[in-house]
């Protein structure tokens, strides 16, 4: 299983291209998590709205890039997590060649 992770900081305008190309995936079921991070512009009820199969988290502090992706990794399941910036825009077999590299070289970690 692999989640997707954004950590998300007043991103409303323009993390919609982010996510779009995570549901665009070649990867089945993956599952996406955002962590809004206090952004305080409504990027949170923006992405539930827009993007109601995308799991949202809010915090009520700016918990920076470190806590924030804990406060996710602590709370995945997943055999793979794969981080993504919020502006940033994944070719559509991102995830899979992730995972291939992953399972080529199980004793090494990026």
């Amino acid at each position: 299983t692999v989640e997707a992770m954004v950590l998300a900081y007043k991103s409303k305008d323009y993390i919609s291209p982010c996510l779009q190309s995570l549901l665009e995936q070649d990867w089945p079921n993956l599952k996406i998590t955002v962590l809004d991070n206090a952004s305080g512009d409504g990027t949170a009820d923006f992405v539930r709205r827009t993007f109601p199969g995308i799991e949202v988290l809010e915090s009520d502090e700016n918990l920076g890039f470190a806590a924030g992706h804990n406060l996710l990794f602590d709370r995945s399941t997943a055999d793979y997590v794969a981080l993504l910036n919020h502006d940033a825009i994944a070719r559509r077999n991102w995830v899979s060649e992730l995972v291939a590299a992953a399972e080529a070289h199980p004793t090494e970690a990026a």
